[in-house]
């Protein structure tokens, strides 16, 4: 983990709007935005032999498949490192536009539980199920705050936050995205556990994990995975803080300037 973490100082926060929305109400020409910013963000993160990486989460040429995967998130699970026997509701996301009203950035998230995979699709459905509908505030064993955040991703287009020169093991995160994740979790229960999943070796997960980082999560489990368009073994990552934690963290961060 870094150890110091600054909040770039992005151009143009004047104007900068966040609406959430939830992503069955996203319009075609919307997810067409932002289907090109996502990649756009990656492909700045990677040198070009590596984009096949990109084109696997973007769907690049297939705006249909990307805007159904965030629309209904469990049709992946299982695929390309999404771990089996989980259930996902109420899926959201924050659109963060510049004065001028272009999409620049977004973040995604939806309610999460699962079940044990050693159990019958019936058995493990059951409890995937107890688990989503129990208030987090109840403290009931092995179901009570079991309905996580499942923080999906988030990005922003390169030109929208600007470049900070950084000492070594300092990480600077975009101010903008870090405002749009604060009034995504600002739509859950403030008990709930944000997850996300982070693979280590994957270079087009390096941005998200220093955000994972800058929001205070705690790394929880891994296990031995593979990823499509990236062929080095690598361990995924499951890190989780209350959601109150991390918009206190995120309102708590300082500024590189």
């Amino acid at each position: 983990m870094a150890e110091v973490l600054f909040v770039a100082n992005d151009n143009n926060m004047e104007g900068v709007t966040y609406q959430i929305y939830p992503t069955a109400e996203v319009t075609r020409d919307m997810w067409r935005e932002l289907q090109a910013v996502h990649v756009e963000s990656l492909q700045a993160q990677l040198p070009k032999q590596e984009w096949g990486r990109v084109d696997t989460i973007t769907n690049a040429t297939d705006l249909v498949t990307y805007a159904n995967r965030r629309v209904h998130p469990n049709t992946q699970a299982g695929q390309d490192g999404w771990q089996e026997k989980q259930i996902f509701t109420r899926p959201r996301i924050a659109i963060n536009r510049d004065s001028s009203n272009q999409i620049i950035g977004a973040a995604l998230a939806a309610n999460n539980s699962s079940g044990n995979s050693e159990k019958s699709k019936l058995a493990w459905e059951a409890e995937a199920w107890g688990k989503m509908i129990i208030s987090p505030n109840l403290p009931i064993p092995k179901f009570g705050g079991r309905r996580y955040v499942h923080l999906r991703e988030a990005y922003i287009h390169p030109d929208a936050q600007e470049t900070i020169e950084v000492e070594d093991g300092t990480v600077a995160v975009s101010e903008i995205t870090l405002m749009g994740i604060y009034h995504l979790l600002d739509k859950y229960n403030l008990r709930q556990q944000v997850a996300a999943y982070t693979a280590e070796c994957d270079p087009a997960d390096r941005d998200f994990e220093h955000l994972t980082q800058a929001l205070g999560l705690s790394k929880t489990d891994h296990r031995e995975n593979k990823l499509a368009g990236f062929s080095a073994a690598t361990r995924e990552i499951r890190a989780a803080w209350l959601v109150r934690d991390v918009m206190r963290t995120i309102l708590d961060m300082p500024s590189a300037a």
